[in-house]
């Protein structure tokens, strides 16, 4: 075999099986950014009756709940807590009052923030929404519980995300 011949089968080899190899690995890696990428900037939606229930809070059955039932916090500390949630900078808690009065958002047990909570006109059935700019890490452990005296709030699901939720 001459020199000549050598460098063609070698171009034809390379063209032949090594373009498609790169082609996949190439498209394999742009589908897992795009992938990866939609999906930490999404919005995740994570229902109050998977939470762990905290002091006398108590799952409520509702048909017009996400989930069909909400958590219902009657009592100073009565809350719910989510565990490993994704990086967000915002929540979101849809929920349903008949009064006013303050909500306290927790992250990995560091007080953030408290939230107003305004009537949504029944208990059950009907559902406002509180959205607060709240940094939450990776794995975070975030907990809602009731800081008001005679209101009752029942808490349907949270948002987390980073843009409009």
């Amino acid at each position: 075999m001459n020199k000549q011949h050598k460098d063609l089968q070698h171009k034809f080899l390379n063209f032949k099986y090594m373009l498609p190899i790169k082609v996949f690995l190439l498209f394999s890696f742009l589908l897992f950014d795009i992938f990866t990428s939609l999906n930490a900037a999404g919005k995740h939606t994570f229902e109050a009756e998977s939470a762990k229930l905290i002091g006398g809070a108590s799952k409520v059955a509702d048909g017009e709940a996400s989930g069909g039932f909400l958590v219902s916090l009657t009592k100073p500390d009565d809350g719910i807590s989510f565990t490993g949630l994704p990086a967000s900078g915002k929540l979101a808690i849809r929920y349903s009052s008949l009064g006013v009065g303050l909500i306290s958002v927790t992250v990995n047990n560091q007080p953030v923030q408290k939230l107003n909570v305004h009537s949504s006109g029944n208990l059950t059935g009907s559902f406002l929404i509180s959205i607060a700019d709240v940094s939450i890490p990776a794995n975070a452990l975030v907990t809602i519980s009731l800081v008001a005296i005679d209101i009752t709030v029942n808490v349907d699901k949270i948002i987390v995300g980073d843009d409009d939720l």
